[in-house]
């Protein structure tokens, strides 16, 4: 028997007959209509044959309507009703006759009727020319939060039996006072794509601006700033996508050929500079193309007032529209070149000097300075730092010398036997078997020459096992010499407080870029700081000898490590230790690898998140790179090697290469528990203070008293305004709100105690905004940031505002809809901060199909 098939409802009928009585039902009219408008929803929403929809509401203010794009609004204060009329109009001169009108889902909180029932189905309406009717909704009592409803208008025209539909959504926006003040203010747009303009002017080809404070800018240093520069076919090929049906020139196919053999060969030791430079190359155009949002054309410039720049050097104003999204971010000291409009030339260079919101403020030339008239039009471009890329292209010329460290092997020789029991500084880690394992395979190199790794997830000790080690090898090697390196300057500064309990300032050097400024380093760190006139100093070679201990940054060390002209290495140590190493590009952690140290220590965690990536194209999820993009950290990237991988039988590492720290010592078990599953094999050991982790326990606001998370779920919706891309929940923001105030009056924690987890910069923003108003001062010591800013950190009570979120049941792309959430690490991050409190808001619909979030809510 040959069965016909359906493949809209997935059924198989018997007959012809029972085919088309199946195809006129109103099953089928359902599945069609909701596959319709989820491939083809524009076409669902125009209007068609003369056919016109329009809304008003019954009810008084504070409630309104608004129509934007098939979407009829209603905001509503929560707690009460509201009313509204979508009316139909038949503006044409032919009749038109509505069929049916088809909710594509159920919503409980929204009723719909109409005269004649043809809600129900019960009657076809006829529309001649100029008729209007109406369909009326009514919403029941919600709290805050946001209801969708899709209807869709099934309509014949008089002369046709063939059906048109029109789609209309419904959307309630219950609103408190927060998170109607948090509404957008404007219509999202995005901005106008500026004519991309060509690279930079080289030096001599601009008139400079004046540099930051303490810093010295010359042609020598400015043409040093092209080394390493990107190759011009580069640039046109990642315009182009590496897509060669949009590349016609002959010699760029070729190129590109190449660039995909390369991709397909994957990393090994000989083609490690090609793969790496290729990345570092494509991320840079990136960035120059990212910054390219920001150029503006025909803009009139005007001197900040003088109180803006007070007795530091006089500078001009301009505002950037979207910079405080940080995507591509602006930072003091890059390069802004400005022409006058439909001039070629002069070009004058601003160096950005301040940053005040979406604000910067330039330092030019006294010459561009004394002839600029205020109103004057330009252009603008805007360049970036190369300094980072330089450095890292400097580093990985000399890869050859660290092939034990990027390549690294089982050692050969018998593990070393410790001479003698190591007196240990801290009682903590003496206390702890992983941790003082770790400490004595790093003071004695058993790894040696391969690196050894530290692996430690979160809240398990990791800085404080490194800094024992430090400090144990400072002691027991008279003839020792450390660099001791981090991404980022807060980690750096949080090794060097830690290390100055136990070691004198004298053997210690806090090494800093110069452009840091002076007030934003710790007192502590300051004492080991190099600073003349408010001014950071780069020590001599033979100063810094003298140290056993140097801290920096990765991308300072270069100051230490390769001579600015030439690339060659000028100094070495017996020890380097990189702390958060899984923070790091791989070639910029290269640049401290250069110490050549005899003995190598990575630590950092895997699974919690990695370097941040510009170029979709050095990701190491298959579209391009296969594996090993910029993305993956030399740390990653080693423990995928069979050195550093657990047994396969008994799931234990080989210690002499790798220790994994097992007790967590900030979480409440059940805070930790999916992450632990998820990520860590369920090996994580509770050991926090039992009087922190279970202070929250029996609080009032938890479903369950023994269970201190909370998830509360806010069908919200997610909003954009103005130029700014980023997302932001009115819903979310109030439901934050609340919780905060729940904590205030509860007096268990100070404000510093309370972290608020958002992975976007306008919920950020909106949020921030919400608690100073509500709080006041005391909402200043509130931290308030990404996930990406709280690595690292902890706080006894964590709330999470998950942002995106989804009224419309029926919409499939949950890839597109999840955003940043989709990401297993972000997840690991924002959740493993919490020591005695975690909450959640957020969509629960949207959350449950993502297996992280899902399995926390479940």
């Amino acid at each position: 028997m040959v069965l016909l098939a359906c493949t809209l409802c997935d059924v198989r009928l018997k007959s012809a007959e029972s085919f088309l009585q199946h195809a006129a039902s109103t099953e089928h009219r359902m599945s069609y209509l909701q596959n319709i408008y989820t491939v083809n929803r524009t076409h669902m929403i125009a209007n068609k044959n003369d056919i016109q929809i329009s809304a008003t509401l019954n009810n008084d203010c504070p409630k309104y309507v608004k129509e934007d794009h098939g979407m009829i609004s209603m905001f509503l204060k929560d707690g009460t009703i509201g009313k509204a009329n979508v009316y139909l109009k038949n503006a044409g001169n032919n009749c038109v006759m509505l069929h049916h009108i088809v909710t594509l889902y159920q919503c409980k909180n929204i009723k719909i009727s109409d005269k004649y029932d043809a809600t129900l189905g019960s009657k076809i309406i006829k529309l001649n020319k100029g008729a209007m009717y109406a369909i009326n909704f009514e919403t029941l009592e919600g709290g805050v939060g946001v209801q969708e409803l899709p209807v869709v208008f099934q309509f014949t025209a008089d002369d046709s039996d063939k059906y048109f539909y029109i789609l209309r959504i419904l959307c309630v926006q219950f609103l408190d006072d927060i998170s109607a003040a948090t509404l957008p203010n404007s219509v999202f747009e995005r901005p106008p794509l500026v004519p991309y303009m060509e690279q930079p002017p080289r030096p001599g080809c601009y008139v400079p601006g004046k540099p930051l404070p303490g810093h010295f800018k010359n042609e020598k240093s400015a043409l040093k700033l092209f080394s390493h520069y990107y190759p011009d076919f580069l640039r046109t090929l990642v315009k182009a996508k590496f897509n060669v049906k949009r590349i016609k020139d002959p010699e760029l196919i070729k190129k590109n050929k190449e660039i995909l053999r390369l991709m397909n060969e994957g990393l090994n030791p000989s083609n490690y500079m090609d793969w790496y430079q290729t990345q570092l190359w494509i991320e840079e155009i990136q960035c120059e193309l990212d910054l390219c949002r920001y150029n503006q054309i025909n803009v009139p410039l005007f001197r900040s007032p003088e109180d803006d720049f007070g007795d530091s050097t006089e500078c001009i104003a301009i505002k950037v529209p979207g910079m405080t999204e940080k995507q591509p971010q602006i930072l003091l000291g890059y390069s802004v070149f400005i022409r006058y409009t439909g001039k070629r030339a002069p070009t004058f260079e601003g160096i950005v000097h301040k940053i005040v919101e979406e604000t910067i403020y330039l330092a030019f030339s006294d010459e561009f300075m004394n002839q600029f008239e205020c109103g004057t039009a330009v252009d603008i471009q805007f360049w970036y730092n190369r300094i980072p890329y330089i450095r890292c292209h400097d580093a990985l010329f000399h890869n050859r010398q660290l092939r034990h460290i990027l390549f690294p092997s089982l050692p050969r020789t018998p593990c070393p036997v410790p001479e003698n029991s190591l007196q240990f500084y801290d009682f903590r880690v003496a206390s702890n078997h992983e941790q003082k394992q770790a400490v004595i395979a790093m003071v004695h190199n058993f790894s040696a020459p391969a690196p050894y790794i530290l692996f430690g997830p979160p809240g398990t000790g990791k800085t404080l096992t490194i800094v024992e080690a430090i400090k144990q090898i400072a002691k027991v090697k008279s003839d020792c010499h450390m660099l001791v390196s981090g991404p980022s300057n807060s980690c750096c500064d949080l090794l060097t407080e830690r290390l100055l309990d136990h070691i004198s300032s004298d053997k210690i050097i806090r090494l800093m870029a110069k452009s840091r400024q002076v007030r934003t380093i710790p007192p502590r760190v300051r004492e080991v700081t190099l600073i003349e006139d408010d001014e950071i100093l780069i020590p001599s070679d033979d100063t810094l000898a003298t140290y056993k201990i140097i801290v920096t940054t990765f991308c300072t060390a270069a100051k230490v490590l390769i001579e600015p002209t030439g690339g060659r290495l000028v100094c070495s140590f017996t020890h380097v230790f990189l702390d958060e190493c899984g923070h790091g590009q791989e070639p910029e952690a290269l640049v401290p690898l250069l110490g050549l140290g005899k003995s190598v220590v990575l630590a950092g965690d895997p699974k919690q998140l990695g370097p941040v990536v510009h170029s979709k194209f050095c990701n190491s999820d298959g579209r391009f790179f296969k594996e090993n993009g910029l993305d993956q950290s030399l740390l990653e990237r080693l423990m995928n090697r069979d050195e550093y991988k657990p047994d396969r039988l008994t799931g234990i590492y080989n210690t002499r290469m790798v220790t994994k720290l097992l007790d967590n010592y900030r979480s409440h078990a059940n805070i930790l528990h999916i992450p632990n599953q998820l990520f860590y094999n369920s090996e994580l050991r509770i050991r926090g203070d039992k009087r922190i982790i279970n202070s929250f326990l029996h609080w009032k606001e938890l479903p369950n008293k023994d269970v201190p998370l909370i998830f509360h779920g806010v069908n919200g919706k997610d909003a954009r305004e103005g130029e700014c891309p980023s997302y932001f929940n009115p819903q979310e923001v109030s439901r934050v709100v609340f919780y905060v105030k729940k904590l205030k009056s509860d007096n268990r924690v100070k404000a510093a105690d309370i972290g608020i987890v958002v992975p976007y910069r306008a919920q950020i923003y909106k949020i921030r905004t919400a608690l100073r108003n509500q709080f006041q001062e005391w909402a200043s010591e509130l931290r308030v940031g990404s996930p990406e800013e709280f690595q690292g950190d902890e706080r006894r009570v964590i709330i999470v505002s998950t942002v995106r979120a989804s009224a419309e049941l029926l919409h499939n792309d949950i890839f597109l809809q999840l955003g940043f959430l989709r990401n297993p690490k972000r997840f690991n991050v924002a959740v493993t901060r919490a020591q005695s409190l975690l909450v959640v808001v957020g969509c629960p619909w949207l959350l449950q199909r993502d297996k992280s979030w899902g399995d926390l809510l479940a």
